[in-house]
């Protein structure tokens, strides 16, 4: 008979391999709607659908116990949603501070009475600021959110077929949805400190409204969390994971390589975070970013300037955040 060690260690060797090849699908199906779209010559579309499915695929690494696919199904209308509204307000003061103000409020709700949707919602808020920029000549802003909500709905096919289902997500899609706003009765606090840097990081964004000024209002808002304790912990993980995917994504926004190249990279850098998981954030954060500032609005904007920007807003953000941590308690309130 074999040895329980050895059992154990050719099952956790199966289960790895499942893992990688299980991953390797997920990251190439996420590069179809671009390579699909490269060849029907419409590249920023299929940028904008493949950027979709990248940021379905990170918020569910596992399937929820309940409603499972309504929440699959959800995410990518929200997606499809928060880019159309932040395509829609751009840097138009009028129109941005009420809506970031929102989204920023919801994703404090979500941090203090977490479910499911917690990711999904701090990406919608994500989706929805980087979509203030300047949209391609072939998209407007029902098209551009038109295809990322698609491409998300596509990859939700492969998503719900192949991740395995977690031991939490036992709240229905409803519950996910309403409970945080149920739940208003303790740290206030936390809500007006994300509402005021929505406030703040819109002001900004219309002041300089620059490609990817909204970056520095999604680096305030992803850096916070209920306390100063809890945020310092997880400050230097998202502050150089931020920075560093930014600076690399500088690089990739100089260099000239063929928007298939661009197409594949978002594959093999997907496939790469569904490994590693999103307990090790500082890579995790490192990948997102550079995620995001290639490949959110149709195909990249190459060129070194606009690179240097966005790492610039970059750091604005972190610092705005710090400064947002200032009126947060030591510790969260109870």
């Amino acid at each position: 008979m074999m040895p329980k060690r050895q059992r154990g260690g050719r099952m956790a060797q199966r289960l790895d391999s499942a893992r990688i090849g299980r991953s390797a699908i997920l990251g190439a199906g996420a590069t179809v709607p671009a390579f699909l779209c490269l060849w029907a010559g419409l590249p920023e579309v299929g940028f904008s659908a493949s950027f979709g499915a990248y940021l379905l695929c990170v918020c569910f690494p596992v399937l929820s116990q309940v409603d499972a696919w309504p929440k699959l199904i959800a995410t990518s209308v929200l997606f499809g949603l928060s880019a159309t509204i932040g395509a829609v307000c751009g840097t138009n003061l009028v129109a941005l501070l009420p809506v970031a103000v929102l989204f920023a409020l919801w994703q404090a709700r979500t941090e203090l009475v977490p479910g499911s949707l917690r990711v999904a919602v701090a990406l919608a808020t994500l989706v929805m600021l980087l979509s203030t920029s300047p949209l391609p000549g072939m998209l407007n802003p029902w098209t551009y959110g038109l295809a990322l909500g698609a491409g998300a709905l596509w990859q939700s096919l492969l998503v719900g077929a192949l991740q395995p289902v977690g031991d939490t997500g036992r709240l229905t899609l409803w519950d996910d949805l309403t409970r945080p706003w149920r739940h208003m009765r303790r740290a206030e606090r936390f809500d007006g400190v994300m509402m005021g840097l929505g406030a703040v990081g819109a002001v900004i964004c219309s002041l300089i409204p620059m490609s990817h000024s909204g970056w520095l209002l999604t680096t305030a808002l992803r850096v916070m969390k209920p306390s100063r304790a809890e945020t310092m912990r997880r400050m230097g993980q998202r502050a150089f994971g931020t920075l560093g995917g930014a600076l690399v994504a500088m690089v990739l926004l100089s260099v000239d390589v063929p928007l298939s190249l661009h197409a594949a990279l978002l594959g093999v850098i997907l496939w790469g975070m569904l490994l590693v998981g999103a307990k090790r954030y500082g890579i995790y954060t490192f990948c997102l970013t550079i995620v995001a500032l290639n490949f959110n609005v149709g195909s990249p904007d190459m060129s070194f300037e606009v690179g240097l920007h966005r790492v610039l807003f970059s750091l604005a953000g972190i610092a705005l955040g710090l400064a947002g941590m200032l009126a947060l308690p030591r510790e969260e309130e109870r």
